[in-house]
């Protein structure tokens, strides 16, 4: 029998699954992030399995989620960087596109570009607006270029979406040995701010991405891992080790799309969730509708302010459409100037980790108050394989003033009250009601929190998917391949040249699906879509194509019908532009499944105080695996990566495909 093998790295955890299809046997291991080398970790973990009966020599397959590139972006750890732009350009990284994202902020501060101005190299070459050229690449020009000390080199000319030749003839001239990114591959598309710096950003982490692909590879064969590597990206699906490395930006949030993806694929029926992913260092929530998780064609990086759009880095790429905030279980807290207690956006992370590790860190955290609360099993976390200290989450906490318990309390109240107001923002930018959504939680510390966040969101059904604890790495597992393409053709529906349309649409979907047959993809299904605006506006809204040629009529239909579920109104009588044009192929998925689950004994292993609506109460303690079929709150059920806090009034069911559901009075 074969194996499929996911791996997601964390900031405090990675996590590895290992499921033989055919079986549905499974085994999970989390161990501790190695933040200097992350492939430690992950090495780590596959041992573990190997150590569970898991046969490595028969792995099918192993898909990767990481937080690498994410990282080097936020962290500012990437490679020496130069910019390659048309001659009076080379400020645009620093002018942005001229909006402040806080209008009342004197102070205001703007993401520092990824490539400094002493490294911007501006050329004479210049396309016009509709891709033919104005002043050709001189290769002389481009060898005379100070390239000292670089590593990579990032290439954006003006209107390059239109037309790729001149920067293809970049990228001849360059020396070789150095890294380069095209705008006109990378992200093609109008906009020279969000372009350039979506070239820049990738550029910045090639070099990181390509060596950190090969050298997992290479240690994974070590362990005798001979079976195909698989990146998981942001937008779902997986794509090959090559494209990842060669467009490493495209897998930025690959780990965050992958628990997205699980839970919408863990919960069959429900066709409004809301997927609430709560790890060590961030939580992560999306909003999936009619089973699929929400896409945005571009995405925000390392935000200056972490609630404020506009005040991040401005990527072309796609990604499931989630929050993220720097709140999970080794979230820092401490008081802020007003002498209130926050937690986060700073980690405890794996090295040190949080107080009640006993790893050497003594900064009171998230964990620490959930284990004084009696929320966690000191004895039964990460399977038993880590014994927390309480005593230490005690001192720690007691560093914030006044009695630990009271600290704890405070800790719990702040890093929920951050969850639910970045949520429920989310939720009102996309004219949703996080009400009407049933939750779905996971990740390490998701289900301690999800009764708390769920109810202060008016949530009623909580939903706990088979293994939570690792459900983004048993996310990888279910991906199935995928590439998009999407390039910039502007113009109003009544004058565009729809023929042509068609044709650049064939181009980018043969070029979709070469890259996927190349993987070995089977069943490829593809998907059109386009951006449109109302004439004068400054913003899109996608709207998928029909089958078959263009057509002005139904495409305006499906704008509007997109436009009026945003907005709650169309414009009636409006021009309407198209601005982009994308492709999506994905290939056919593997049937994963977990096996069935039959109830257990249904006798708690432990009875314990916790701390409940201001109270303590004992709480039984129940092994998941030997749930009965029902249980009343209040109840700890403790799983090997997870535990999920069932508070008095809470009624929970166990499902016939071993998930729970937890049912709250509001």
């Amino acid at each position: 029998m074969a194996w499929r093998i996911g791996v997601d790295i964390g900031g405090t955890f990675t996590d590895a699954v290992a499921v033989e299809p055919q079986t549905h046997r499974r085994a999970d291991r989390k161990v501790l992030t190695t933040p200097e080398d992350p492939v430690e970790g992950v090495l780590a973990g596959i041992r573990g399995l190997r150590e569970d009966g898991v046969d490595l020599a028969a792995a099918e397959a192993v898909v990767h989620a990481t937080t690498l590139i994410t990282n080097a972006l936020i962290e500012r750890k990437g490679a020496s960087t130069a910019l390659i732009t048309t001659a009076g350009f080379a400020d645009v990284p620093d002018i942005g596109d001229e909006g402040r994202y806080d209008l009342y902020d004197l102070a205001l501060r703007k993401p520092e570009p990824l490539v400094p101005r002493a490294r911007r190299h501006q050329l004479e070459a210049r396309l016009k607006a509709d891709g033919t050229e104005a002043a050709p690449v001189d290769p002389e020009a481009i060898r005379a270029l100070d390239l000292s000390g670089v590593e990579s080199v990032a290439v954006c000319l003006l209107h390059a979406y239109a037309g790729g030749a001149q920067e293809r003839a970049v990228r001849d001239a360059l020396p070789e040995g150095v890294d380069v990114s095209l705008s006109s591959e990378v992200a093609p598309e109008i906009r020279e701010h969000p372009r350039m710096t979506t070239a820049m950003a990738n550029a910045y982490v090639l070099p990181i991405a390509r060596r950190y692909l090969e050298r997992m590879r290479d240690a994974l064969a070590g362990e005798g891992l001979e079976a195909p590597l698989y990146i998981a990206l942001s937008h779902e699906g997986i794509t090959s080790p090559e494209d990842a490395a060669r467009f490493p930006i495209r897998i930025l949030e690959s780990g965050p799309a992958a628990g997205a993806t699980e839970a919408a694929r863990s919960m069959p029926g429900e066709d409004r969730l809301l997927s609430f992913d709560m790890g060590g260092t961030t939580a992560k929530a999306c909003y999936v509708v009619d089973g699929r998780p929400l896409i945005q064609p571009r995405f925000e990086a390392a935000r200056v302010h972490r609630h404020k759009a506009g005040s991040g880095l401005p990527l072309l790429v796609p990604v499931v459409d989630l929050v993220e905030i720097g709140a999970g279980g080794g979230s820092i807290a401490r008081r802020d100037a007003l002498g209130l207690i926050q937690a986060g956006p700073d980690s405890a992370g794996a090295e040190p980790g949080p107080a009640c590790y006993g790893r050497g860190g003594t900064a009171p955290t998230v964990t620490d108050a959930d284990l004084v609360l009696g929320h966690l099993d000191a004895d039964a976390f990460a399977g038993g394989d880590m014994t927390l200290d309480p005593e230490a989450a005690r001192t720690a906490l007691a560093g914030l003033g006044g009695d630990p318990l009271e600290a704890a309390q405070a800790v719990r109240q702040a890093i929920d009250e951050d969850m639910v107001e970045a949520t429920r923002i989310h939720a009102v930018e996309r004219g949703l009601d996080p009400a009407e959504f049933a939750m779905v939680a996971f990740g390490g510390a998701g289900p301690v929190h999800a009764a708390s966040v769920a109810r202060r969101l008016g949530i009623r059904t909580v939903l706990l998917p088979v293994g939570a604890g690792v459900a983004s790495a048993h996310g990888c597992l279910a991906q199935a391949p995928a590439f998009e393409r999407t390039r910039s053709w502007p113009g109003g529906l009544a004058e565009l040249d729809l023929p042509e349309v068609d044709a650049l649409l064939a181009e980018l979907e043969a070029d979709c699906r070469a890259r996927l047959e190349h993987a070995g993809a089977q069943g490829i299904a593809v998907e059109r879509w386009a951006t449109l605006r109302y004439a004068g506006q400054g913003t899109e809204v996608p709207a998928r194509l029909p089958e078959g040629p263009v057509d002005a009529d139904a495409l305006r239909e499906r704008f509007e019908a997109a436009y009026a579920e945003l907005f709650g109104r169309t414009a009636p009588g409006n021009p309407v532009e198209a601005v982009s044009w994308r492709v999506r192929a994905t290939g056919t998925a593997p049937a994963i499944g977990w096996p069935k689950v039959v109830p257990g004994e249904g006798e708690p292993y432990a009875t314990a105080p916790a701390w409940h609506e201001g109270r303590w109460l004992d709480t039984p303690r129940f092994r998941r695996a030997e749930l009965p079929p029902r249980l009343e709150g209040p109840a700890l059920v403790v799983d090997a990566a997870s535990t999920l806090v069932v508070p008095p009034d809470g009624r929970l069911e166990l499902l016939g495909d071993g998930s729970l559901r937890l049912m709250l009075d509001l």
